[in-house]
């Protein structure tokens, strides 16, 4: 099946809105911890090698930001803190309420406590002197490195956080795992697919993610060429051909979210572009060196619909199938990948809205601070959502912290 051309509806079946999982891979400037992904690209990719991230000033991120970053870990510390996860060993919980106790959720992410202990590293090097966090770091650093430091986490975007962190044996681990789960008439792993996190989702007999199979491809060309494996390598780039080919539109240029029958009848199961799932596609292929294919993506978000040129940002999703577009509300801690993919690529102007559009959202309660799930086109509280979340801190927080 080549790339669709976008306005398509023969054998459309949408899933819903407001399902779906993990979107998210992250990159940054090197840090204490260990070389970063800059170190990574200087080695592997056709990122100019630069301390500098391209599109960045090369000014560490003004006190204000900081500032917002520093409260809202700090609250993650504490009122985000459930010492009964991970079998007592302590972690961060999934969301909790900006002026009440408790948690919408009550369960738990580790991928989560991972990205914690990413942004706390990068803040710690972004402000040395500052200690406020230091007992939160030691807290959160023993438990996650021995949950993720050598055998790494399943989740399409974390080889990038594991990078950040130094642990390249982990990112490689679980890059050697995805590898062999590729079918190699395919290129990319499929199967049978849960078609969203919403209750009584359908389950389809085979099929993938796109954009957990484009990220993975991306891992594996990054980490492949870190270790010289030219398996893996290959393996990514022809990944990300599959990607295009059967989920890509060019009316558009954005891909769709889920493919079923890739081996037989490759057919679009769901149309929904998603702004998170796209930035984070977008960032993901700047990492790996494909440029071109990473500004085309968000060239085609900024042209389409989902870009909110009167408030900044992006809104929630567009349909490829009809080009509809929700406007309805924004989910803000996922789309700031989309600052980050800017920044890699050099798009000064964008990186900018999106940093602004952490500043308006960041939330403060009477007893908590920090970024919400999902806000409003002009960055209130959505519905009565009045919970920050894990997940939305420590994306918001990561592209402050590499804003420079």
């Amino acid at each position: 099946m080549a790339a669709f051309g976008g306005r398509e509806t023969a054998r459309h079946r949408r899933g819903s809105e407001r399902g779906g999982g993990g979107i998210v891979v992250l990159g940054a400037v090197a840090v204490a911890a260990g070389a970063g992904i800059y170190a990574a690209t200087r080695q592997t990719t056709t990122i100019p090698p630069t301390t500098t991230p391209p599109g960045g000033s090369g000014n560490p991120p003004s006190a204000s930001d900081l500032a917002l970053v520093q409260q809202a870990l700090a609250s993650e510390g504490t009122q985000g803190w459930d010492a009964a996860a991970n079998s007592g060993m302590g972690g961060v919980k999934v969301n909790w309420y900006l002026s009440r106790t408790g948690s919408q959720n009550l369960g738990h992410d580790q991928g989560e406590d991972l990205r914690y202990l990413e942004a706390l590293t990068l803040y710690k090097a972004a402000q040395p002197a500052d200690t406020s966090l230091d007992a939160d770091l030691a807290k959160i650093q023993p438990v996650v490195s021995s949950l993720f430091k050598t055998h790494g986490y399943d989740k399409s975007w974390a080889w990038v956080s594991l990078i950040n962190l130094g642990w390249w044996d982990g990112a490689y681990s679980i890059c050697k795992f995805w590898l062999s789960k590729i079918d190699p008439a395919v290129g990319i792993a499929h199967g049978p697919i849960i078609t969203s996190t919403a209750a009584g989702a359908p389950t389809i007999p085979d099929g993938y993610r796109v954009d957990a199979a484009l990220q993975k491809a991306c891992g594996m060309i990054v980490v492949g060429h870190h270790f010289n494996d030219t398996a893996m390598v290959a393996a990514g780039q022809r990944g990300l051909v599959t990607c295009k080919t059967q989920a890509f539109s060019s009316h558009y240029g954005m891909y769709a979210r889920i493919v079923e029958n890739p081996a037989s009848h490759p057919v679009i199961y769901d149309y929904q572009a998603k702004a998170g799932e796209q930035g984070q596609n977008a960032w993901a292929l700047a990492i790996a060196g494909q440029t071109a294919a990473a500004t085309a993506l968000i060239d085609g978000m900024k042209s389409s619909g989902l870009h909110d040129t009167a408030n900044g940002g992006f809104f929630f999703v567009l349909h490829l199938d009809s080009g509809s577009v929700n406007t309805s509300y924004k989910e803000q801690g996922r789309c700031m990948t989309i600052t980050r993919a800017a920044q890699l690529l050099g798009d000064t102007a964008l990186q900018a809205e999106m940093l602004q559009t952490a500043r308006k959202s960041f939330q403060k309660g009477a007893d908590a601070a920090g970024w919400v799930y999902q806000t409003t086109p002009t960055w209130g509280i959505y519905k009565n959502e009045d919970w920050v979340t894990s997940e939305s801190i420590a994306l918001n927080s990561l592209a402050i912290l590499t804003a420079s």
